[in-house]
């Protein structure tokens, strides 16, 4: 024997799906406002596609609170969501063995080339840390997503310093006599937060 219905008539399934989509609304009014008015001002400038494009941001929610810019184009560094700076944090953990394979094996030919991209990645980390601590500061009483941004926000310490760490080893002229003994026996940060 199946369960018994929870709605007889048409109608009260109506009146209960709006009862939902209304508990829904309530409790995600600030998030829905946003992306709508995002899509509005994309919507808004891509019917004036003749003119130069400009950057989109998103509305502010009030005077008190200045809402991060999320524009269409990946490239520019702004951190939509806590999933863009999750992939972030992968992809730069995912270069920094690459990149100090390069500074153990041949540190002349590669150190200016290391260290100017870990410097684009510890521009992108400090980026993170921004939209990190803006979703620590601003998240409503989400117990769940506080546990996500703490756990992102903690991962993302140790790659910075990790990434701080190399970037120090590839500011000296020549290579630490250290660097190498601790890179062999994985005592560098970065091999220790995989």
């Amino acid at each position: 024997m199946g369960r018994p219905r929870l709605h007889n008539t048409e109608e009260e399934r109506l009146n209960a799906a709006r009862r939902y989509r209304a508990k829904y609304y309530e409790r995600n009014k600030k998030v829905i406002g946003l992306k709508m008015a995002l899509k509005y001002r994309r919507k808004k400038d891509d019917t004036h596609s003749d003119r130069a494009p400009k950057q989109l941001s998103a509305p502010k929610l009030s005077s008190r609170h200045s809402i991060p810019s999320c524009t269409t184009s990946p490239e520019n560094g702004v951190i939509c969501d806590i999933d863009d700076a999750q992939s972030k944090l992968v992809a730069i953990c995912a270069e920094l063995g690459p990149l100090s394979n390069r500074m153990v094996h041949d540190f002349q030919d590669h150190r200016e080339g290391v260290q100017e991209r870990l410097s684009q990645h510890l521009q992108t980390l400090e980026r993170v840390q921004e939209y990190l601590r803006f979703e620590t500061l601003h998240a409503d009483s989400d117990s769940s997503r506080m546990a996500i941004v703490a756990g992102v926000m903690c991962r993302s310490k140790a790659i910075l310093m990790a990434a701080e760490e190399l970037w120090c080893y590839s500011a000296t002229s020549e290579i630490d006599e250290e660097m190498i003994p601790k890179f062999r026996r994985r005592g560098l940060l970065f091999q220790t937060i995989v």
